[in-house]
Protein backbone atom coordinates (compact mmCIF):
# COMPACT_ATOMS: atom_id res chain seq x y z
CA UNK A 1 0.00 0.00 0.00
CA UNK A 2 1.23 3.34 -1.04
CA UNK A 3 1.45 6.61 1.61
CA UNK A 4 0.98 9.99 -0.12
CA UNK A 5 2.89 12.09 1.89
CA UNK A 6 3.23 16.76 0.97
CA UNK A 7 6.67 16.81 0.76
CA UNK A 8 8.67 19.48 2.84
CA UNK A 9 11.96 20.19 3.98
CA UNK A 10 11.83 16.44 6.09
CA UNK A 11 11.29 14.66 2.67
CA UNK A 12 14.53 16.26 0.67
CA UNK A 13 16.90 12.94 1.22
CA UNK A 14 13.93 10.47 0.79
CA UNK A 15 12.88 12.77 -3.00
CA UNK A 16 16.97 13.05 -3.87
CA UNK A 17 17.32 9.01 -3.55
CA UNK A 18 14.37 8.99 -5.87
CA UNK A 19 15.64 11.35 -8.16
CA UNK A 20 19.30 10.03 -8.46
CA UNK A 21 17.82 6.66 -8.93
CA UNK A 22 17.43 7.35 -12.34
CA UNK A 23 20.47 9.54 -13.65
CA UNK A 24 19.18 8.93 -17.25
CA UNK A 25 16.16 11.16 -16.57
CA UNK A 26 18.25 13.41 -14.17
CA UNK A 27 20.47 13.71 -17.15
CA UNK A 28 17.78 14.42 -19.48
CA UNK A 29 15.91 16.59 -17.40
CA UNK A 30 18.34 18.71 -15.77
CA UNK A 31 21.66 18.12 -17.61
CA UNK A 32 23.28 16.63 -14.23
CA UNK A 33 24.48 13.19 -13.41
CA UNK A 34 23.00 13.69 -9.63
CA UNK A 35 20.83 16.13 -7.68
CA UNK A 36 21.87 17.90 -5.14
CA UNK A 37 19.84 18.79 -1.65
CA UNK A 38 19.90 22.51 -2.91
CA UNK A 39 18.21 21.41 -6.10
CA UNK A 40 15.52 19.84 -4.70
CA UNK A 41 15.20 22.37 -2.21
CA UNK A 42 14.88 24.94 -5.73
CA UNK A 43 12.05 22.75 -6.53
CA UNK A 44 10.55 23.41 -3.11
CA UNK A 45 11.04 27.70 -3.62
CA UNK A 46 9.83 27.33 -7.27
CA UNK A 47 6.85 30.42 -7.70
CA UNK A 48 4.09 28.46 -9.15
CA UNK A 49 1.66 26.91 -6.83
CA UNK A 50 2.11 22.86 -6.87
CA UNK A 51 1.07 20.01 -5.09
CA UNK A 52 4.48 17.77 -4.54
CA UNK A 53 3.97 14.40 -2.90
CA UNK A 54 6.47 11.96 -1.76
CA UNK A 55 5.09 8.24 -2.56
CA UNK A 56 5.89 5.95 0.14
CA UNK A 57 5.83 1.98 0.85
CA UNK A 58 6.64 0.93 4.40
CA UNK A 59 8.59 3.72 4.68
CA UNK A 60 10.76 2.97 1.94
CA UNK A 61 10.64 6.29 -1.19
CA UNK A 62 9.08 4.77 -4.13
CA UNK A 63 7.97 7.64 -6.48
CA UNK A 64 7.47 11.53 -6.40
CA UNK A 65 4.19 13.14 -8.06
CA UNK A 66 4.06 16.71 -8.32
CA UNK A 67 0.88 18.86 -10.39
CA UNK A 68 -0.81 22.00 -10.43
CA UNK A 69 -3.99 22.54 -10.36
CA UNK A 70 -4.52 25.53 -12.82
CA UNK A 71 -1.42 26.15 -15.25
CA UNK A 72 -0.85 30.00 -15.41
CA UNK A 73 -0.46 29.67 -19.13
CA UNK A 74 -3.27 27.38 -20.33
CA UNK A 75 -5.59 27.57 -16.71
CA UNK A 76 -5.53 23.63 -17.41
CA UNK A 77 -3.86 21.39 -14.44
CA UNK A 78 -0.83 19.85 -15.54
CA UNK A 79 1.35 16.60 -13.85
CA UNK A 80 4.41 18.22 -13.55
CA UNK A 81 6.82 15.54 -11.99
CA UNK A 82 5.86 11.65 -11.95
CA UNK A 83 9.02 9.66 -11.21
CA UNK A 84 9.39 6.32 -9.52
CA UNK A 85 12.40 5.28 -7.33
CA UNK A 86 14.61 2.17 -9.89
CA UNK A 87 13.48 -0.05 -7.30
CA UNK A 88 10.13 0.35 -8.00
CA UNK A 89 9.96 -0.13 -11.86
CA UNK A 90 9.19 -2.57 -14.16
CA UNK A 91 6.33 -4.06 -11.35
CA UNK A 92 3.22 -2.55 -12.14
CA UNK A 93 3.49 0.32 -9.42
CA UNK A 94 3.37 3.03 -11.46
CA UNK A 95 -0.04 1.67 -13.14
CA UNK A 96 -1.26 2.35 -9.71
CA UNK A 97 0.28 5.12 -8.23
CA UNK A 98 -0.77 7.04 -11.79
CA UNK A 99 -4.21 6.03 -11.11
CA UNK A 100 -4.64 7.23 -7.68
CA UNK A 101 -3.96 10.67 -9.02
CA UNK A 102 -6.35 10.27 -11.50
CA UNK A 103 -9.21 9.07 -9.26
CA UNK A 104 -7.81 12.20 -7.02
CA UNK A 105 -8.15 14.82 -9.92
CA UNK A 106 -11.77 13.12 -10.91
CA UNK A 107 -12.72 13.99 -7.36
CA UNK A 108 -11.81 17.07 -7.63
CA UNK A 109 -14.24 17.33 -10.97
CA UNK A 110 -11.30 17.72 -13.67
CA UNK A 111 -12.29 16.55 -16.92
CA UNK A 112 -9.12 16.60 -18.82
CA UNK A 113 -4.87 16.55 -17.29
CA UNK A 114 -2.11 17.71 -19.39
CA UNK A 115 1.78 16.47 -19.09
CA UNK A 116 5.13 17.04 -20.98
CA UNK A 117 6.94 13.88 -21.44
CA UNK A 118 10.45 14.35 -23.23
CA UNK A 119 10.74 13.14 -26.72
CA UNK A 120 13.95 10.88 -25.64
CA UNK A 121 12.29 9.68 -23.09
CA UNK A 122 10.89 6.65 -24.91
CA UNK A 123 9.70 4.74 -21.79
CA UNK A 124 7.35 7.80 -20.50
CA UNK A 125 6.24 8.30 -24.25
CA UNK A 126 4.77 4.80 -24.43
CA UNK A 127 3.81 4.67 -20.45
CA UNK A 128 1.64 7.39 -20.79
CA UNK A 129 0.49 6.40 -24.48
CA UNK A 130 -0.88 3.30 -22.89
CA UNK A 131 -2.78 5.48 -20.10
CA UNK A 132 -4.47 6.99 -23.31
CA UNK A 133 -2.74 10.34 -23.68
CA UNK A 134 -2.45 11.66 -27.17
CA UNK A 135 0.53 14.42 -28.39
CA UNK A 136 -1.04 17.87 -29.03
CA UNK A 137 1.88 19.98 -29.23
CA UNK A 138 5.43 19.83 -29.78
CA UNK A 139 7.92 22.38 -27.39
CA UNK A 140 11.10 23.40 -26.96
CA UNK A 141 11.70 22.85 -22.93
CA UNK A 142 15.68 24.03 -22.24
CA UNK A 143 16.82 23.26 -25.42
CA UNK A 144 15.23 19.84 -25.87
CA UNK A 145 11.95 18.38 -27.61
CA UNK A 146 8.74 18.19 -25.06
CA UNK A 147 6.19 16.27 -26.07
CA UNK A 148 2.62 17.88 -25.02
CA UNK A 149 0.00 15.57 -24.20
CA UNK A 150 -3.55 15.21 -22.55
CA UNK A 151 -6.32 13.30 -21.49
CA UNK A 152 -9.62 13.28 -20.79
CA UNK A 153 -10.92 11.57 -17.57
Amino acid sequence: MFIWKTCDYDTILYEMAVMNSNPEFVKLSEDKSFLTKEDILAEHEEEIEKERYLILENENPAAIADFIMCNPRDKNPWLGLFILHKNYQKKGYAVQIYQHYEDLMKLRNVAEVHLGCFAANAVGLEFWAKRGFAVYEERDYRGKLLMVMKKKL
